[in-house]
């Protein structure tokens, strides 16, 4: 539907457009998905070709949700490609010992949206100080426009490790001050 939206003998509503039928077609295709379960005999290979996929797409391509006519196809079709990719990793990792880890990252997820901002900006200063750039620089958001392309990676690292570290502090300074309102200290009246 969604691809052959514009020629279509009837106009629907807005709401009704190309992106809400893909929205549509990819909640059908996790139903589906979810009720069939893909067992093959080399797993990793076809994890891998299914993440390849999407990533010779990105190199090419210039896709998004906002596709329109016979786009919307090979966008869908890219895009549970790179969705499936990510579930089979997914289940191969909740078998290894970084699933903690993740699962630890994943709970605290809410802390890091909150504080990742802030750490961005801590390491743009970092990058401005050491390549003597206007301090104006930090004003771009969320991070700097001019880096090296490997610094997403520091981005990243810095977000959630800072963001998990303040986490913590909080919760030793509310357990600190726990145990000081629970001593004798604050009872007398």
């Amino acid at each position: 539907m969604a691809t052959l939206w514009n020629h279509l003998p009837i106009k629907l509503p807005a709401q009704f457009g190309e992106q809400t039928l893909l929205a549509t077609a990819f909640y059908m295709s996790g139903y589906i998905y979810r009720k069939i379960d893909l067992k093959c005999n080399y797993p990793h290979i076809i994890e891998l070709a299914l993440f390849i996929i999407p990533i010779i797409a990105a190199q090419f391509t210039n896709l998004s949700m906002d596709c329109k006519n016979n786009v919307v196809l090979l966008y869908y079709v890219i895009a549970i490609c790179g969705t499936i990719a990510t579930i089979q990793l997914s289940r191969w990792l909740s078998h290894t010992r970084i699933a903690s880890l993740l699962g630890y990252i994943g709970d605290k997820t809410l802390y890091i949206l909150i504080f990742h901002f802030l750490s961005f900006k801590l390491v743009s200063y970092v990058y401005i100080e050491y390549s003597h750039l206007p301090l104006d620089n930090l004003a771009q958001f969320p991070v700097l426009k001019a880096t090296n392309s490997w610094m997403w990676i520091v981005y990243t690292f810095v977000g959630i490790s800072l963001s998990l570290l303040i986490w913590e502090l909080k919760n030793k300074v509310v357990k600190c001050l726990m145990n000081l309102t629970h001593t004798n200290h604050f009872r007398k009246v």
